[in-house]
């Protein structure tokens, strides 16, 4: 939590960027997802060492928000405008259900790297502490696991992003370990400040074993401002 402290710090006299975003999703089948729907809003705001993230999201069932911290006091800029950012991050889920609440906090480092022609890289590893309270029982569920995320991307010069994401959770889904989420995307920025995002989810189950499933998958399509 102590980056919720440190940030502010960051903010002041500094270049600052703000997005908001609308988005739907579909579940196509996963256990109590399976086959459904669920609208979302997320917001970023995003200053020259620091960002801060919030999402929303509730369908049938299950209810989700999301905060995120980013804080990156190590800042390297080279040849060609390229630039790479050392840091740290604090991330809290929690997920509602008539059955049980699930909590999440992620503590963790993150390592960008930019290249002055758009290829961005981008890693983060976490240790995730994930507490369940199922209504009824006595005694909640505790679990220390870790948690990474690894990310490709290319931005071009007409403001489209392509990129591919390997990490063992989503935006508003912390499974175990053992799970990996693949994730493929496209953005389009448009110069009045409109912005568009499609996204594709692919689940994998058992990823550790010889042999492992498709759990699930989920398309994305969002509509954002920037200002």
């Amino acid at each position: 939590m102590f980056l919720f402290f440190i940030i502010p710090q960051c903010l002041i006299f500094s270049k600052e960027n703000h997005e908001v975003f609308y988005t739907f999703t579909h579940v196509f089948d996963r256990g109590l997802e399976s086959n459904n729907n669920y609208p979302s809003l997320y917001y970023k705001g995003q200053w020259d060492k620091a960002s801060f993230t919030g999402a929303f999201q509730s369908g049938r069932d299950l209810t989700d928000i999301t905060l995120a911290a980013e804080y990156f006091p190590f800042i390297f800029t080279g040849q060609n405008n390229s630039q790479k950012k050392l840091g740290c991050d604090f991330i809290y889920h929690v997920q509602y259900h008539e059955l049980f609440c699930e909590q999440d906090f992620l503590l963790g480092t993150d390592f960008n790297w930019k290249t002055g022609s758009g290829f961005f890289l981008g890693t983060s590893f976490w240790l995730k502490y994930k507490y369940t309270d199922i209504y009824g029982i006595k005694d909640g569920i505790t679990k220390f696991e870790p948690d990474i995320s690894f990310t490709v991307a290319k931005d071009f010069s007409y403001g489209t992003r392509l990129g591919f994401t390997h990490a063992f959770h989503s935006l508003f889904r912390y499974n175990s370990a053992t799970e990996s989420v693949f994730t493929f995307f496209v953005r389009q920025d448009f110069s009045k400040g409109l912005s568009i995002k499609t996204e594709a989810d692919f689940v994998f189950t058992d990823h550790l074993a010889a042999v492992n499933h498709l759990e699930s998958s989920a398309l994305r399509f969002a509509l954002g401002v920037r200002f």
